[in-house]
């Protein structure tokens, strides 16, 4: 897609796309617009209450003269925004829906979300195809799911954030089977207590525990081991030439952290998995509950900005704009 156009400013970009509408239109024999006309009147039908917005910011508009301080005017793009989007879910048609790394989108497979792109995601995957057949959904991640959450982690979100989000998964995976949803979760408690209570003599037990928790698991979830396949050694070069070395600056990053959670009044432990994983701690722990609750006190106690300045916790703009190697 060609881009220039939108930087033409307002009337670039209404060109721009009126001409992509065009092209859409001629290529389905006048179709498209039909089509989406179809469907702008029917939810027009369904939600008066957005034509009703529209008519009363067009009157303020065109009663001030301008589009500035006019009232509900973001409220309005976001309903027909919200409109556009689900007439484009209810266009698709997909045999197969597939997710890649999709543990980076959580909100997707929350059935209890009441946000839009829960919303919309979840009238995406229950949508009624024109064939009268379900719509299939693969999930892909390369990323483990971490089945236990040490007193550290749990203290520091109040919950069992790892757990949680396994049985949000499996829940999604069994939501039209709630037989077996059931039936995994009491197989799953069964086995989580027998590990709990676990002595030598119940170990042939609890492995039959695993095993049934197992079974279970695969009527909706499949792992592959690519080094198990037979003749696979040349799938992957599992050679390893070089190995990290710990830095000085590895090591000052630490203590400057360590250093700025002290010299706060958060009372924050540095978690040490943020610092075996990543360098330049301030600026690749985007996100993470630790930078948030630092950048919130801060903003609190801007005479104290100077704590967070230590060379090992930032990466340095001006290197990475000229190509230099970070230290």
């Amino acid at each position: 897609m060609n881009i220039r156009p939108l930087k033409a400013g307002i009337s670039g970009l209404k060109n721009f796309y009126e001409q992509k509408v065009q092209e859409c239109d001629e290529l389905s024999d006048g179709k498209y617009l039909k089509t989406i006309l179809s469907k702008v009147d029917h939810y027009f039908h369904e939600h008066p209450e957005i034509l009703t917005m529209i008519n009363q910011v067009a009157n303020d508009i065109k009663e001030s003269g301008s589009t500035k301080n006019i009232n509900n005017t973001l409220r309005l793009i976001h309903k027909l925004r919200k409109m556009m989007a689900e007439i484009s879910v209810d266009l698709m048609d997909p045999d197969l829906v597939i997710m890649d790394e999709f543990q980076r989108f959580p909100e997707l497979i929350r059935s209890d979300e009441d946000n839009e792109t829960a919303l919309l995601a979840n009238k995406f995957f229950n949508s009624e195809k024109q064939d009268q057949q379900d719509i299939k959904i693969l999930l892909l991640s390369a990323t483990p799911y971490k089945l236990y959450s040490t007193l550290e982690e749990i203290s520091e979100n109040e919950q069992d954030v790892h757990y949680r989000e396994f049985m949000q998964l499996v829940e999604f995976l069994f939501e039209h089977h709630p037989d077996e949803l059931k039936h995994f979760k009491e197989v799953w408690n069964n086995y989580s207590v027998s590990l709990r209570q676990l002595e030598l003599e119940d170990f042939a037990m609890v492995s039959a525990l695993k095993k049934e928790a197992e079974d279970k698991l695969y009527k909706g979830i499949a792992r592959t081991e690519r080094m198990s396949v037979p003749n696979s050694d040349d799938l992957i070069d599992i050679k390893q030439n070089h190995f990290l070395d710990i830095s000085e600056g590895d090591i000052l990053s630490f203590i400057e952290m360590d250093q700025m959670l002290n010299q706060t009044d958060l009372k924050q432990n540095l978690p040490i998995d943020y610092v075996k994983s990543s360098p330049f701690l301030m600026s690749y722990m985007e996100n993470y509950k630790i930078k948030k609750n630092l950048l919130n006190y801060f903003k609190e106690n801007k005479q104290e900005l100077n704590i967070a300045n230590k060379p090992n916790l930032w990466l340095k703009r001006n290197q990475i704009k000229k190509y230099k190697k970070t230290s």
